[in-house]
């Protein structure tokens, strides 16, 4: 099983601009074209049951594996998640208050870490070396 805690920063994306329009009618394309042009450095720990996710853009995110929690992706949106710890993966559930629902699925390996991230309406990637 490859390490998870680590610091990760972005290489390349997938698909990740079309899937950020997807998720909202109010998402802009000037928006989406920011947050996919994001190159942000990840830091991720697990200690026991406990996930911490932090974004060099500001962005930081602590929960419980198997607990819902408040997931703040995109302002305006109210998203209810779950996360659980499967092996070398993190996988995050996710439903909206507007009815959207959608996974993220961190895929850690010894060389970096792939986020795929998957809704409705579309699938994308964001690919991750380890510094």
């Amino acid at each position: 099983m490859a390490l998870i805690n680590g610091k990760y920063a972005h290489e390349s994306n997938e698909n990740f601009e079309a899937y950020i329009m997807a998720l909202s009618p109010e998402m802009t394309p000037e928006l989406a074209k920011k947050y996919a042009g994001s190159k942000s450095t990840l830091e991720i720990s697990v200690t026991g049951d406990q996930c911490t996710i932090s974004s060099s853009s500001g962005r930081k995110e602590t929960f419980t594996f198997g607990q819902s929690f408040k997931d703040d992706l995109f302002p305006g949106q109210e998203i209810q998640s779950t996360a659980t710890l499967n092996g070398n993966k993190v996988e995050v559930k996710s439903s909206s208050s507007t009815g959207i629902s959608g996974s993220r699925v961190y895929e850690f390996s010894d060389s970096g870490l792939v986020v795929t991230y998957t809704s409705a309406n579309a699938t994308a990637k964001r690919i991750y070396k380890r510094v």
